[in-house]
């Protein structure tokens, strides 16, 4: 029977003790199946400063897209608000994170029954915030985000002109923006797949983010 063994730990892992853990009889044979829980301050630290990958997966959860919102929609009997406009509001609100899908079920739940309007679930959009610490930045980390708000928006960018901003002389022409957006890749704030294509498109997590850090 094949096990899992949960670690937890907050400090920066040597290569050496997870290769260690790989080595492992039972780990090879597949009997047991070791996973390391991570905090995001590990993981903006292994990303953006250490100059070896450890001998292991990185796995990250990802806030949900249009399709995923379809289904939840569906299945906690809100079909009927399955409409594109309804899910951009929904996304720009929550950012597509369940747990915030959750808190605001119940004022859908009044629109599907004609207690709420739809332009109450509008004002409690308007209402949301989510800082850069909820998702995980650190605060040097989240200004350099907030740059690259500014600069695209919600529309999508080439890498080359995204990392002329940060190869200018103001950041000292030292940042890695490769590594910069796998961290936010990693934390859902920009998208993965236009990772793969060199453009740059902002989640509408990370727009949350965003919006939040202009009104605060």
């Amino acid at each position: 029977k094949q096990r899992t063994v949960v670690v937890l730990a907050e400090k920066m892992w040597a290569n050496n003790e997870i290769e260690w853990v790989a080595q492992q009889t039972a780990v090879r044979s597949g009997d047991v199946v070791p996973i390391f829980m991570a905090s995001p301050a590990w993981l903006s630290r292994y990303r953006l400063e250490s100059e070896t990958e450890i001998p292991a997966k990185i796995v990250t959860p990802q806030p949900w897209g249009e399709t995923m919102l379809r289904v939840w929609l569906e299945e906690r009997e809100l079909g009927q608000l399955d409409a594109r406009p309804l899910r951009q509001q929904l996304l720009a609100g929550t950012g597509g994170v369940p747990v915030l899908l959750e808190v605001v079920y119940p004022l859908l739940r009044d629109v599907v029954s004609d207690i709420a309007s739809e332009e109450r679930v509008a004002r409690w959009v308007e209402e949301q915030r989510l800082s850069p610490k909820d998702v995980g930045l650190s605060e040097n980390i989240a200004l350099y985000f907030h740059e690259m708000a500014d600069l695209i928006g919600d529309r999508p960018e080439d890498f080359s002109t995204i990392n002329e901003l940060f190869a200018s002389p103001t950041h000292g022409g030292r940042l890695d923006l490769k590594k910069l957006l796998g961290l936010w890749a990693d934390l859902g704030l920009v998208r993965h797949d236009d990772l793969m294509r060199n453009k740059v498109e902002i989640s509408p997590l990370g727009l949350l983010v965003a919006r939040t850090m202009v009104k605060s």
